[in-house]
């Protein structure tokens, strides 16, 4: 895959400009992971001392539902008060500040957002950036062509346009197989246990789950990602069987990311 992308990487260094340095508030990166590594450097050159402060946005990350409201993936939401153990956050969609603002706590914060200054593809989708970013992650295995269209798209002028050529982390691809190895148990116990017949030539297999890594969720379009913290791997993609009397053959079964596969299932 890498031998394919070299003329891309060619092109890319020959029209536009590479960066060490990450000095910019607005950033582009594939994993969630770098998002938030490259949002922790920004802070620090920002020199922020809390972990939130009034003025930042935070970006949905994981559909979170407390209470009645929903928090989708995504959305954009203003830092507006910061108590001892909690955060108030505003909806800058909704215009009426009385139903805008919610308090969430600092831990709930911490699991289900991330801070702006990264993004991923998918949240910049129908957004323009005026000024200097830095896209991350256009070496990463699953980055695709298109990917890389919307990320350099979302410039309103070229030459605002950098790319990240410092020290980044390899991805595991070993590490990815044993995930998706594990998965695939999963899923033939799962229709083992409702009597469903499993094939031996059209089951879900790594192949087909690797070639879903870049493209992006079947419902929402979110991208999917991969990273391991503490060295516990974690993913997003699911496979959702279409008909749900069948097993998860590859004729039966799209990806979609696990927040909207478990929304399908509470329905």
């Amino acid at each position: 895959m890498f031998n394919e992308k070299k003329p891309i990487f060619q092109t890319i260094k020959k029209y536009f400009k590479l960066t060490s340095d990450i000095d910019t508030i607005n950033n582009i990166a594939f994993t969630n992971e770098t998002c938030n590594m490259v949002s922790k450097t920004v802070r620090a050159n920002l020199k922020k001392t809390e972990d939130y402060e009034i003025g930042e946005t935070l970006i949905c990350r994981k559909y979170l539902k407390i209470g009645k409201t929903k928090f989708n993936v995504n959305y954009e939401y203003e830092i507006v008060k910061v108590f001892a153990d909690s955060v108030m956050i505003k909806d800058t969609a909704i215009r009426d500040e009385t139903l805008a603002c919610f308090t969430i706590l600092k831990t709930v914060i911490s699991n289900n957002f991330i801070h702006g200054y990264c993004r991923t593809c998918h949240s910049f989708q129908g957004s323009k950036i005026e000024n200097k970013f830095i896209i991350f992650d256009w070496k990463h295995i699953y980055v695709s062509r298109k990917w890389l269209y919307t990320a350099v798209t979302r410039a309103t002028e070229l030459h605002n346009i950098y790319f990240y050529d410092g020290n980044s982390s390899e991805f595991n691809i070993q590490f990815l197989d044993k995930y998706f190895k594990k998965k695939i148990s999963g899923y033939k116990q799962q229709d083992a246990d409702k009597g469903r017949e499993i094939s031996k030539d059209n089951y879900i297999n790594i192949q087909w789950l690797k070639s879903c890594m870049d493209t992006g969720c079947i419902s929402c379009g979110c991208n999917f990602d991969f990273e391991v913290k503490n060295f516990i791997p974690k993913c997003n993609i699911t496979a959702n069987r279409k008909d749900n009397t069948k097993a998860h053959d590859i004729d039966n079964i799209e990806p979609m990311c696990i927040t909207c596969n478990t929304s399908l299932s509470n329905i």
